[in-house]
């Protein structure tokens, strides 16, 4: 099975599980909610500041620098809020998606529950995972073709370590690193210690989020010129948020489904083995 096939598989798998209970979807509709109410207040806040940081004369220039330092500094507490406001209730979805998994009645309220119970975990995880992330922005924006490499490097290796440790620290209760620590174990156990990942379902939600992009990039082409640009933004807009929503959903689906199947070789509903065994393989040697 090919990889385009294989990431059709996970898609239909995962997809059948949320059809089962559609109600997997409120989580990431408050996620979405939540990042844009979050937004607001820190967006005005950044506008004030952006606007003052412009001098108004030339002996005000090491002055300006202070809005600069201002705006970093919300930018980065906007990122670990969002990061983890999104990872709690990404851990309330890993939650009921393993109890759907296991045919066992989906309550979005126990999913609070298990993830508040965690929340020290979470924020552990999120500061971590939003280190690595700061430090992988840093790194690729250098002009340095040796950094570049690392920042590279780093982030596959990240992105296989850190693979299932949301779903370990979830219903294992275990700390961050910890998680992360099972999670490169697991997969080493199962797949050996050359990974590549083969199938999954951002492959078919990048060519998904096409047409919601090219409508943007149109209303942005006649911005000024046409009534109608506004309109397209808005709708290609909504139409990308529309699509993430899925894709966040049945992304945490697919990853609870992998760490059961890690863990004791279990496949429960529509994920048979071979989508399972198939989705991570072994590097082959050049």
């Amino acid at each position: 099975m090919g990889r385009w096939a294989r990431s059709l598989s996970i898609v239909k798998a995962s997809w059948q599980v949320l059809m089962a209970h559609k109600r997997l979807l409120v989580l990431p509709i408050i996620s979405l909610i939540c990042a844009i109410l979050l937004l607001i207040p820190f967006a005005a806040e950044i506008f004030h500041l952006a606007m003052s940081s412009f001098p108004q004369q030339t002996a005000q220039v090491n002055q300006s620098m202070a809005p600069a330092i201002e705006m970093f500094l919300l930018f980065l507490i906007y990122y670990i809020f969002i990061y983890i406001m999104a990872n709690f209730l990404n851990s309330a979805l890993v939650y009921c998606a393993s109890e759907a998994l296991q045919q066992r009645p989906v309550r979005i309220i126990d999913g609070f529950k298990v993830a508040w119970s965690r929340i020290g975990l979470i924020i552990g995880w999120s500061l971590l995972a939003a280190t690595v992330g700061v430090i992988l922005h840093i790194l690729s924006r250098s002009h340095s073709f040796f950094e570049d490499m690392i920042a590279s490097f780093i982030g596959v290796a990240w992105s296989l370590m850190s693979f299932l440790a949301l779903p370990i620290l979830v219903l294992e209760d275990k700390g961050p690193f910890a998680a992360v620590r099972e999670s490169a174990e697991l997969l080493k156990q199962n797949w050996g210690e050359r990974l590549i990942i083969s199938g999954g379902i951002g492959l078919v939600f990048v060519l998904l989020n096409i047409p919601g992009i090219v409508v943007i990039l149109i209303g942005v082409n006649y911005l000024g010129s046409s009534n109608f640009s506004g309109l397209l933004i808005t709708l290609g807009t909504i139409y990308v948020l529309f699509i993430s929503l899925f894709n966040v959903t049945l992304q945490r689906i697919f990853e609870t489904a992998l760490y059961h199947f890690t863990k004791d070789q279990s496949f429960q509903g529509p994920f048979q083995k071979e989508i399972l065994q198939g989705s991570i393989q072994p590097r082959q040697n050049n």
